[in-house]
C-alpha cells in the first residue's frame, strides 16, 4: 500500500507521542546531560541569540549566522510562522544591540525582560522545582567530608556572592553550597509566582536580574560533574542531575549571554542586520493538523518479537493512562533548526562549517534528521548545533523532501520499543 505523506506524518507523530507519554528512557545520555555550553563559540553566541529572542518555553526559537566581512546577517525561525509577539521581540532585541544607551548589561536586560518574562517565569518555575528535588536527595552531601574544598573554587563567583550575602560569612563549603540553592528556589519560586499573581511586582528588576545572576553562577558550580562522573551515580540520577543542571543554565543564560552579546557588537562595530527565514521553501510546513490513524494501543503492540513479548506479558489496563493521554489529532510544523537548514540548501561554499542555535536544544527528532540530512545529503558541508535534552516534541514535522525520513520514522519505532521495554522491564542493575 502507498502511503501519503499525510500517512507518514501520522504514523511518525503516533511512536513520538507514545515516546513522550512514556517514563523517560534511561539507556542512552543526551549531550545536555554532560555539558550546557558548545566548545564552539559561534554556536554559543547563536544558542545566545535565539534563547533572547524567544518569549516562551514551547516556542523554540533557530538562528544561523553569516558574516559579511565586518558585518553579520541573522536567519531567525520558529515552530509554524513568527507571530507579532516574536517579531515584536526581536525588533527590540536587535534595536537595544545597535543602541548605545549607559549600562550595556542592565540595559539589555530590561529589553529582555520586556518581553520574556513568560519564559522567565515559565523556567523559574522548573528551576524552584529541580532545585527543591535535588536538595531534598541529599545529593549535595558528596562535598561534606571534603575537607581540602575551598569556596572560591566549589562555588563560581563566590567572593562577589559573600560581599553581597552577610550569611556566607564564616560558613563551610557545604553551608554556603546549600544556602544558595535554597536561595535560589525560593527566588526562583517568587519570580514564578509572579505569572499568576496580579499583586506580584512581575517587573522587579532587581529581583529577576538575581536570580538570573545566580542561577548562572550555580550552573557552573563542579558539584554537578563531579556527580555525574561519581561511578555510585545511577542511570536515573545521572538523568535528574545533568537535567538539572541544564535547566539553571538556561536561566542563567540571560546573564551569561551578556559578555558574547557585547562582544559582537564590539566585533562588528554594530554592523548587525537580521531576517525572518521565509515560509516559501519547499518541505516547510505550518500548522498542519495531522488526525491520527492508529490507537495508542495499537501504536504500543507494533514493535518488534522481542518487544511484543514485554508488551504481552502485563495487561492492557497497565496502558490507561497513556490511552488517556494520546491525543487524536496533533498540528505539526517545520521545527526552526530544519526550517533553517532547507534555507540554507546547497548555498553555503563545500566545507564550510554550518553553524545553528536553538532557544532551548533541538528535540529528539531534530537531531536524528540533521544526523541524517549529515551524513546523506551532505557529507562534507556538517550541520551543527549545541548542547540539547533531546526532548520529544510531537509537533515535528517532516519535510518529505529527502529518502532518509523513512528512517528517521524506523529511528522512531525503535525508540519507542526500546522505552516500552525500560518501562515494563527495568534492569535492576539501573536503579
Amino acid at each position: 500500500m502507498t502511503l501519503t505523506n499525510d500517512d507518514k506524518q501520522a504514523r511518525l507523530t503516533e511512536e513520538l507521542q507514545l515516546i513522550q507519554l512514556m517514563p523517560p528512557y534511561i539507556g542512552i545520555f543526551p549531550s545536555g546531560i554532560d555539558n550546557t555550553e558548545s566548545s564552539n563559540k559561534k554556536i554559543n553566541l547563536l544558542d545566545d541569540i535565539a534563547m533572547a529572542i524567544a518569549t516562551a518555553v514551547h516556542n523554540r526559537v533557530g538562528v544561523v549566522m553569516e558574516e559579511r566581512n565586518d558585518a553579520v546577517h541573522f536567519t531567525l525561525a520558529v515552530n509554524g510562522s513568527p507571530s507579532s509577539d516574536d517579531r515584536e521581540a526581536a525588533e527590540r532585541f536587535f534595536k537595544a544591540l545597535l543602541q548605545q544607551e549607559g549600562d550595556f548589561a542592565l540595559h539589555m536586560l530590561d529589553i529582555m525582560r520586556s518581553y520574556a518574562m513568560p519564559r522567565i517565569t515559565s523556567l523559574a518555575g522548573q528551576v524552584a522545582e529541580s532545585i527543591g528535588q535535588f536538595l531534598r536527595a541529599d545529593l549535595i552531601r558528596c562535598v561534606a567530608n571534603d575537607d581540602s574544598a575551598r569556596h572560591d573554587e566549589e562555588i563560581p563567583g563566590f567572593k562577589f556572592l559573600a560581599d553581597k550575602l552577610p550569611e556566607l560569612r564564616g560558613t563551610s563549603v557545604l553551608e554556603a553550597l546549600s544556602f544558595l540553592f535554597k536561595r535560589l528556589q525560593e527566588r526562583a519560586a517568587a519570580v514564578h509566582r509572579s505569572a499568576s499573581d496580579p499583586a506580584f511586582p512581575a517587573h522587579d528588576a532587581s529581583l529577576v536580574n538575581g536570580v538570573l545572576f545566580l542561577a548562572y553562577q550555580l550552573a557552573k558550580a563542579p558539584i554537578f560533574g563531579r556527580i555525574l562522573v561519581d561511578r555510585n551515580t545511577r542511570p536515573p540520577s545521572v538523568h535528574f542531575v545533568g537535567r538539572c543542571r541544564y535547566t539553571i543554565a538556561m536561566l542563567g543564560r540571560y546573564w551569561g549571554c551578556l559578555e558574547r552579546l557585547r562582544t559582537l557588537v564590539k566585533l562588528t562595530r554594530r554592523n548587525i542586520t537580521y531576517e525572518w527565514c521565509p515560509d516559501d521553501v519547499e518541505g516547510i510546513v505550518n500548522d498542519q493538523p495531522i488526525a491520527m490513524r492508529r490507537s495508542a494501543l495499537q501504536v504500543i503492540k507494533a514493535v518488534s518479537d522481542w518487544g511484543r513479548r514485554t508488551v504481552m506479558s502485563v495487561s492492557d489496563s497497565a496502558f490507561n493512562r497513556l490511552c488517556l493521554q494520546y491525543k487524536d489529532t496533533v498540528t505539526v510544523s517545520t521545527h526552526p533548526a530544519i526550517r533553517l537548514i532547507l534555507k540554507a540548501g546547497t548555498n553555503a561554499e563545500s566545507g564550510q562549517s554550518r553553524l545553528v542555535g536553538c532557544s532551548g536544544g533541538v528535540c529528539w527528532t531534530c537531531s536524528e534528521w540533521i544526523a541524517l540530512y549529515n551524513s546523506t545529503v551532505h557529507q562534507d558541508n556538517q550541520w551543527r548545533i549545541g548542547p540539547s535534552l533531546l526532548e520529544v516534541d510531537t509537533t515535528f514535522a517532516l519535510t518529505h523532501r529527502y529518502p532518509f525520513e523513512e528512517d528517521v520514522y524506523e529511528s522512531a519505532k525503535d525508540f519507542k520499543a526500546m522505552t516500552l521495554h525500560n518501562w515494563l522491564d527495568p534492569n535492576p542493575r539501573d536503579y
